[in-house]
């Protein structure tokens, strides 16, 4: 299957304090080294430190759950959060990262949940109408996702995880043009970002676009070489653009099945797989070489 990137908002950031943060001990110059080096587990030494001064740090326990989080310990995560949230049961960020949290244990109604009352207290909230359409869209509630992720572009135009995520979205269910204009979007703000090149090229794929498709899988490469859901879905559309190449180009007389199966997938009757099976049987016989 082609893996495409939806994104959430990275819980691991150093945030900008408000008024009921200003007694953390944390020391923000030294977690942002820490962060900078992916040293998680020194800063998890580091928060673990802070809440034995303080046990009531808000922001030392949401940040030691995001590193929690990272490391896949979601159990632990949690445990985080539900704290900070013992302290103060308004605090956005805890809220929003307990329901990424229980996102990734794909308890995607829970999560909306927390994501609502984040929503609540703070309408503004551009990472939490991000994740709750996130959550929408694993629910396959797209055109709610949609919804989501347009309050967010109300709030900030330019948030392009979820411009990237609406285009995912509006691909998911057919919109494919309107898809590759949010992928363009995005990557006018970042024409590196790889997330935003891999859909693309994901979506090109989807409409047999495959040499045009490989333009943006490479390009992806380029930013990100060892990551292998990018390898395999550029490789996945090398191979059908090969085979396509050569059907067109094979001095072979290739069978009216075969022509009659074309037709049948560009209008939506058999599925990519079962075009694709046609392929790899006319290369098992030679007809074709690829």
């Amino acid at each position: 299957m082609i893996q495409l990137f939806l994104i959430l908002f990275p819980l691991l950031v150093v945030p900008t304090f408000d008024s009921e943060q200003d007694e953390t001990l944390v020391d923000f110059d030294l977690v942002e080294k820490l962060i900078e080096n992916e040293r998680n587990h020194d800063l998890l030494l580091y928060f673990d430190d802070v809440l034995k001064r303080n046990p009531e740090d808000i922001l030392a326990l949401n940040l030691r759950g995001a590193v929690l989080y990272d490391l896949e310990r979601y159990d632990e995560a949690i445990e985080s959060f539900d704290k900070a949230l013992e302290i103060n049961s308004e605090n956005v960020i805890a809220l929003k990262n307990k329901g990424k949290t229980l996102a990734a244990f794909e308890k995607h109604e829970e999560a909306i949940t927390y994501f609502d009352k984040a929503l609540e207290i703070d309408p503004k909230f551009v990472q939490a109408w991000n994740n709750k359409g996130h959550s929408l869209y694993h629910l396959d509630r797209y055109y709610e996702a949609l919804v989501q992720f347009d309050e967010a572009l109300l709030i900030d135009p330019e948030y392009i995880r979820a411009i990237n995520n609406k285009g995912i979205t509006l691909a998911q269910i057919g919109y494919y043009n309107e898809a590759i204009i949010y992928f363009d979007k995005a990557l006018f703000i970042d024409p590196e970002y790889f997330k935003a090149l891999n859909n693309k090229g994901l979506t090109l794929y989807d409409i047999g676009k495959y040499e045009h498709s490989l333009t943006y899988f490479d390009k992806a490469l380029e930013i990100e070489p060892e990551n292998q859901e990018l390898i395999q879905n550029r490789d996945k559309s090398f191979v059908l653009f090969m085979a396509v190449s050569s059907i067109l180009n094979s001095n072979s007389i290739v069978p009216i099945w075969f022509t009659q199966n074309g037709d049948w997938f560009v209008n939506g009757n058999i599925t990519k797989e079962e075009f694709v099976s046609g392929i790899e049987y006319l290369v098992e016989q030679g007809i074709i070489k690829v």
